[in-house]
């Protein structure tokens, strides 16, 4: 039966992709299967959960989460107007985790390595899927931790003619992909691109609401 993963935590809950609020809020729904989110490292060594690099586009402040520590970051609002939110660390967010609903984990940047074996081999009873465009990192952490689920993202041209056979899932865009590893697309938000997929396939969606009676 395919899955249906709340990407970023985003759903029909209200709260701002990436905060501790919309991953727990999907977390707890009943028809999501899991979720998604992304990892940057602070200047102090923290993993945040934050897609972009900078954080003028999800933030009321100015600045690159590299260079910033935790304590300077969690100054700014994070959510949304009616619903504000702290940027929270991986680690601070697992702690509440009780389910074993997939927890994707998307590694922005390769420096991560180690700090995130560190964190989330405190938490041996979550279900972890790690993911990355970085054909690299992916294979040094299959080798260093080989137990966890690694699975190689796939973009519009990026990683098309890379061995996936070291890999336990991919991500791809391509509707048409199929093969032995588990698949998760990308990019479904509608009914319509729902029901051109494998319905083997999982889905990594904004809208998990819409795809609950989904059928291909």
């Amino acid at each position: 039966m395919r899955k249906f993963i709340a990407h970023r935590g985003n759903n029909n809950h209200g709260y701002f992709e990436n905060t501790c609020e919309a991953l727990l809020a999907s977390l707890n729904t009943s028809y999501i299967d899991g979720v998604e989110l992304d990892i940057r490292r602070t200047k102090d060594n923290q993993l945040v959960m934050i897609h972009n690099a900078t954080i003028a586009s999800t933030s009321d402040g100015h600045g690159i989460v590299k260079y910033m520590t935790l304590d300077a970051l969690q100054q700014y609002n994070f959510g949304t107007t009616s619903q504000s939110s702290k940027i929270c660390t991986l680690d601070t967010f697992l702690q509440k985790v009780h389910s074993h609903k997939i927890i994707m984990i998307e590694v922005k940047e390769s420096d991560t390595e180690e700090l995130l074996y560190r964190t989330i081999q405190k938490y041996p009873n979550l279900n972890f899927y790690i993911c990355s465009f970085d054909y690299d990192f992916l294979i040094q952490f299959k080798i260093k931790h080989p137990t966890y689920k690694v699975g190689l993202i796939m973009g519009d041209i990026i990683n098309h003619n890379k061995d996936i056979n070291p890999f336990d899932f991919i991500s791809t865009k391509d509707i048409h992909r199929k093969g032995p590893k588990e698949i998760f697309f990308w990019g479904i938000d509608s009914i319509q691109a729902c029901k051109k997929t494998n319905s083997n396939a999982n889905i990594i969606t904004d809208k998990s609401y819409l795809f609950t009676d989904c059928e291909t």
